[in-house]
């Protein structure tokens, strides 16, 4: 999936935004930050992580064992055998950008930001933090159930960080985990401009300059 995305690289420099900003609609001065929202990409894949006290309800099933006593969780997008590791192979990822495939909502638990988390690329970690209110987190998490999951879940096993979500959404390059990443940003309360195809080039700068532009307005908290 890799090699897929270098291939659509040159279409993405074609398909910038091309907004004289990247937020859309600044949030309001004067927030009280509740909680921290973390945006993470590895020059490839990106997602979420929060704090589970920042959570209104625990959506992992699976309790009682070690990961489910780590304090934080990451949420992020996926196609199901790709995610799975049922099928990595150079001709599935092909085929994913003709064919969408099923969707799912990955979630880890993880003891310090994303260490537990598997599958990424430590050496290329990018992360943004945005302090969040509580709305945003309630909205964020609203958003999450009722766009994102259908309601069944793949349970992990036990001892495992790893729980998958099937999704109502289905993968494709229009649909990938940059625009899951951008959607929960924007239910949370940081309003960006959509891009007609997200890849993590493009996710790294719209939030390098959302945070200028914020700064820039005196915006601490989205």
């Amino acid at each position: 999936m890799r090699l897929l995305y270098a291939v659509l690289l040159c279409v993405t420099l074609l398909l910038s935004c091309g907004c004289a900003t990247v937020v859309r609609t600044m949030p309001p001065k004067n927030l009280t930050a509740a909680h921290q929202l973390t945006v993470f990409t590895d020059g490839f894949h990106s997602g979420i992580v929060v704090d589970k006290s920042s959570l209104p309800e625990i959506i992992d099933p699976q309790t009682g064992d070690e990961p489910a006593t780590w304090p934080q969780q990451t949420l992020h997008f996926g196609e199901v055998k790709w995610t799975s590791g049922a099928d990595n192979s150079m001709w599935h990822a092909i085929g994913l950008g003709i064919v969408p495939g099923e969707g799912v909502v990955q979630s880890d638990h993880t003891r310090n930001g994303l260490v537990d988390v598997p599958g990424l690329d430590f050496g290329k970690i990018k992360m943004w933090n945005f302090p969040v209110n509580q709305a945003g987190i309630d909205a964020l998490m609203l958003d999450l159930k009722t766009t994102w999951m259908s309601g069944l879940v793949m349970p992990r096993e036990p001892g495992t960080p790893s729980t998958l979500y099937p999704s109502p959404i289905r993968w494709s390059l229009y649909h990938n985990c940059h625009d899951f990443t951008v959607d929960m940003l924007r239910s949370a309360g940081l309003d960006l401009h959509t891009r007609w195809l997200y890849l993590a080039g493009g996710l790294t700068a719209d939030l390098d300059e959302a945070q200028r532009e914020m700064a820039k307005a005196g915006i601490t908290v989205i």
